[in-house]
């Protein structure tokens, strides 16, 4: 330890240090995994400058939630210094400092990580202890007292356990495993090394293997296979801890392995060998956006084929194991969830947090509906009215239909629809049924609430093709479309007045070919179709030059019901779902036409004339 700004504090760490080999005596002769490398205590400033610094000697982040620091008086009481919590942990190579005092007057470059209050002196003895279910376990310790030996301390910080084989196969013959690898360079005898479990049982070894670094013991070491999972211990022929390892949520067949840098499992185990791994499992979460009380919420996610289950668990005490599927969430609040997805190798577990609020439902209703389309019933619509004052998305709102027992079929897809405006809801995203004689239909927000209920019933008058049930003022009420009329109109539209000659021609009677009748029902739903075309505007003014040059026009007689007239009228044309009187196009030369209109021009003004110089 080095100290800039006080030179005291040079020659106190040095008596530490010099204290730590020749005043206390160390027992614990093998290298552990967690090393006692600094100490002070009674500090010439205060008594509240006393520390303890540990190290971790090994490849691995530790996590200290199982250890304790104790000390031991002359007289033998042992006293706890400390017990660390999951927050405390050492990372490979670093170190960490328990201090006395969190008022201290520790150099800047002295920063302890942890403060309780307590006091050691020269007298006590130090241990870092890992606290098994049955037995203390001693991982390193200073002046203890408990053996007078002053063997060689050899340096085992290269011996780690790398693959830890909890759950074999029996069924074929397989063992229980345990692989450690010897890094330090030199030839270590490990014939009379044991394995032991977090209970402090030991291992019953069958054989061991020596292969390049790598030794292998096989045997029955009773290793749990659950989700707290167990920790390995190798001690050696001394008893003295050497490594250790602790692993959780275990899989059938596989082994959990060292990777370099961390580890994880893996369906493929290599018992003296480099280990192996498993293509690392990942998912694209597909998460609802908003999710409300009393409402299915739908989760699902995107895998290769690598993955083989699914396991979410959302947060309220249900969970589903489908790739796709929902959930409906009974109170509102915040909740923890989470997906586990699993195949060969380590699982990969994704947390989120999903927010449930109630349900505020905008004024929506059905406006119009098609339960006969022409053509296929895929072609179904129900016309959905946003009367609210913003825009509105009715994914997660449903249709339930049917004849007594609904049917509920929700919309699965974002479904907006502009305020004030109107939007056909198809089959396409909503998988509703509308029947051709009757069917009920409820409009359901995402809560299950009904917003709307609407049914009809034709009995037997079957809904005709393209025919519309449609809300008005009046109330609900059927309305023919212009191509449902036109599909009533069996028989086609035939010329009109065919009979009408010029008088000096022929006769002037009308026969019954010459009469086309239109329905009543067809002249009631067609109100506001019939108008006269630019045509028959024309030719009216046609007609007054003939009157005037003495041309006789013999009209039908009869055209609709009650002797309905249609003045002038020679056919009857439908276009683009209006109906238009017309006389009928006949297709004479250009020349006959160009003479007979100058020949009616000259007549009516020599007629005009006449009538002047007469009156």
């Amino acid at each position: 330890m080095k100290n800039k700004n006080k030179k005291y504090y040079y020659l106190l760490y040095g008596l530490v240090i010099l204290a730590s080999f020749f005043i206390w005596e160390k027992i614990c002769l093998a290298e552990p995994v967690l090393k006692i490398t600094n100490i002070q205590f009674e500090s010439e400033t205060s008594v509240d400058d006393d520390f303890i610094e540990i190290t971790n000697t090994t490849e691995n982040k530790i996590n200290l939630n199982e250890y304790k620091l104790v000390k031991k008086t002359s007289s033998g009481t042992q006293t706890s210094i400390v017990s660390f919590g999951d927050e405390d942990s050492i990372s490979s190579g670093k170190t960490y400092l328990w201090a006395s005092s969190k008022n201290n007057n520790f150099p800047s470059e002295i920063k302890a990580n942890i403060w309780r209050k307590a006091t050691i002196s020269e007298t006590n003895g130090i241990a870092i202890i890992f606290e098994n279910k049955d037995k203390d376990v001693i991982i390193d310790c200073i002046n203890w007292g408990e053996d007078e030996s002053e063997e060689e301390i050899k340096d085992y910080s290269g011996i780690m356990i790398s693959e830890i084989y909890p759950a074999p196969n029996t069924k074929v013959g397989e063992e229980e495993f345990v692989e450690i690898i010897n890094s330090t360079g030199e030839e270590i005898d490990f014939s009379d090394y044991t394995i032991k479990d977090s209970k402090g049982a030991k291992g019953k070894i069958s054989k061991k293997e020596k292969i390049g670094k790598f030794i292998v013991f096989y045997g029955s070491f009773s290793l749990n296979n659950d989700s707290k999972g167990d920790t390995v211990f190798l001690y050696d022929k001394k008893d003295n801890l050497i490594a250790s390892q602790k692993y959780a949520n275990g899989k059938s067949a596989h082994s959990f392995s060292f990777d370099g840098s961390s580890w994880r499992w893996t369906s493929s185990p290599t018992p003296g060998g480099e280990n192996f791994f498993d293509k690392i499992l990942s998912g694209k979460l597909i998460l609802p956006k908003h999710v409300y009380k009393n409402t299915y919420a739908y989760f699902n996610v995107k895998t290769d084929g690598s993955a083989k289950k699914f396991t979410w668990n959302f947060g309220d005490g249900h969970k589903s194991y489908k790739k796709e599927t929902k959930h409906k969430y009974k109170k509102t609040g915040k909740f923890k969830a989470s997906l586990k997805i699993r195949g060969n190798g380590e699982d990969k577990i994704y947390e989120f947090e999903v927010k449930v609020e109630k349900y505020d439902a905008p004024k929506i209703r059905i406006k119009r509906i098609m339960p006969n389309p022409k053509g296929l019933d895929k072609n179904e619509w129900i016309e959905i009215e946003n009367k609210s004052k913003k825009k509105v998305n009715l994914e997660g709102w449903s249709i339930a239909t049917g004849k007594d027992k609904l049917i509920n079929h929700p919309i699965r897809k974002d479904f907006r629809i502009k305020k004030g405006k109107t939007k056909k809801l198809t089959k396409e995203i909503c998988a509703f049924t509308l029947g051709n004689e009757k069917t009920k239909i409820e409009l359901r927000d995402p809560s299950g609430k009904v917003v709307q209920k609407i049914k009809y019933d034709r009995k037997k008058d079957k809904i005709a093709e393209d025919e519309i049930y449609e809300k008005n003022d009046e109330g609900w009420n059927w309305v023919e479309t212009p191509s449902n009329i036109e599909n009533k109109i069996k028989d086609p539209l035939l010329p009109l007045g065919e009979g009408a000659q010029r008088a000096d021609e022929g006769t002037s009677a009308t026969t019954e070919e010459n009469i086309f009748i239109i329905p009543n029902s067809e002249i009631q739903a067609s109100l506001g179709r019939y108008t006269t075309s630019p045509d028959w505007q024309k030719k009216q003014k046609n007609r007054q030059k003939m009157a005037l040059s003495s041309h006789d026009i013999i009209l039908s007689e009869k055209l609709i019901p009650q002797n309905s007239r249609v003045l002038g009228a020679q056919s009857l044309n439908l276009h683009e779902n209006f109906y238009t009187f017309t006389p009928p196009i006949h297709n004479k030369h250009w020349a006959i036409i160009f003479w007979e209109n100058s020949s009616s021009n000259i007549n009516y003004f020599l007629n005009y004339l006449l009538l002047k110089i007469t009156f």
